[in-house]
């Protein structure tokens, strides 16, 4: 499981079968509760590795990474990451890509958290301590790139709290830590 988020009574934990080729990637539904598995949602081979998804309104946002390592698609590298945005009944309804300038600095990895804050988009990597705050355009298919904020965590999947707090982990040291920072 790579990341997850609750909408009422619901876990929605995204799943790819990372490093293995074909990427493959699913929806994995849980009562928030009890942690029954109850659905799933198949997003197949055609995206990449889902790495997060969010809901906002009645539209849900997913991330597909793309890597130029050990677990590269042949033929694709990480300028291949995209976020897609699906109605409520998963069905694609448009795809943006990463400017050129953050995908060098992301590369050979990709996003691999990110949430909405009113409609800006904070997004972490896989390694560096740093958010990526991010923007859909107003027209084309690249996502703005608007600003960096350091953090105390080596990205991963992110979430934030009722106060703002923004909270990532830390794999290597087993630890979940806090970041706090003023939002624009």
């Amino acid at each position: 499981m790579n990341s997850g988020c609750i909408i009422g009574d619901l876990l929605y934990c995204v799943n790819s079968n990372y490093p293995q080729l074909p990427m493959t990637s699913s929806i994995e539904i849980f009562d928030k509760n009890t942690l029954k598995h109850i659905n799933h949602i198949s997003l197949g081979i055609r995206y990449g590795s889902c790495t997060w998804a969010v809901k906002k309104g009645n539209k849900w946002y997913a991330f597909f990474a793309h890597y130029a390592n050990y677990a590269q698609q042949p033929g694709r590298d990480v300028s291949w990451s995209h976020l897609v945005e699906f109605d409520e009944e998963w069905r694609e309804l448009q795809a943006w890509v990463l400017p050129e300038n953050l995908i060098k600095k992301l590369s050979p990895c990709s996003l691999s958290g990110g949430l909405f804050v009113d409609d800006l988009l904070f997004c972490t990597g896989h390694d560096a301590a740093e958010c990526y705050v991010l923007a859909l355009p107003q027209r084309g298919s690249t996502l703005k790139w608007l600003r960096t904020y350091p953090v105390p965590f080596p990205g991963q999947a992110i979430s934030m709290d009722e106060q703002g707090n923004l909270w990532g982990i830390d794999r290597a040291n087993d630890m979940i830590i806090k970041a706090t920072f003023m939002t624009e």
